[in-house]
């Protein structure tokens, strides 16, 4: 192997190796609305497991480095296990929920409120710059069981319900026990 595709061999790992832990910490915040548990605690064990994860890969890590500190080693593998450990216990739970658990609950609108957001405008090549506003729609709902958690809806349906009202959301139990809200 010649020291060319030796590099470009090492730059593919090094950034599948970023893809994946971006993937676990991006599906983690997606999908922490959707599951009903505490998201520090999830994160906290996490943590946890990709430390340990992360010292005992510090080895493998220091290839991809090329560098021989254990510490930097040790760090950079504990954050990319975190992101993948919390990654793939909020994606596990979510996809492999027992659709035969499913019910419907009632749940109480506790608060709505609306994010504004804005769109890029291009002004030109390789220059954007922040354009005109639109607004997100969120419900932070009170399901049976005490939990509250953020809910995106569309437009029409925050102008039709207050803050006090019920809806309906379909559950289900997840993979690990937790439940999961499907829409």
């Amino acid at each position: 192997m010649t020291k060319q595709s030796a590099d470009r061999f090492w730059t593919i790992k090094v950034m599948l190796l970023g893809l994946l832990t971006l993937i676990g910490y991006m599906s983690a915040a997606v999908l922490r609305n959707y599951t009903m548990v505490s998201f520090p605690v999830v994160m906290s064990a996490s943590f946890m497991a990709g430390a340990m994860i992360g010292v005992a890969a510090a080895p493998l890590i220091a290839r991809l480095t090329r560098k021989p500190w254990i510490a930097l080693n040790a760090a950079i593998g504990t954050a990319v296990a975190t992101g993948v450990v919390a990654g793939a216990f909020f994606i596990l739970n979510f996809a492999l929920a027992d659709t035969s658990t499913a019910h419907r609950e009632q749940a109480v609108i506790e608060r709505k409120y609306r994010e504004t957001r804005y769109r890029q405008k291009r002004v030109s090549r390789n220059r954007y710059v922040r354009g005109e506003p639109y607004y997100e729609y969120y419900f932070d709902v009170r399901y049976a069981n005490g939990a509250t958690k953020a809910m995106l809806v569309r437009a029409d349906r925050y102008r039709r319900l207050d803050a006090g009202d019920t809806i309906n959301v379909d559950i289900s139990r997840g993979l690990f026990g937790f439940p999961v809200v499907k829409k």
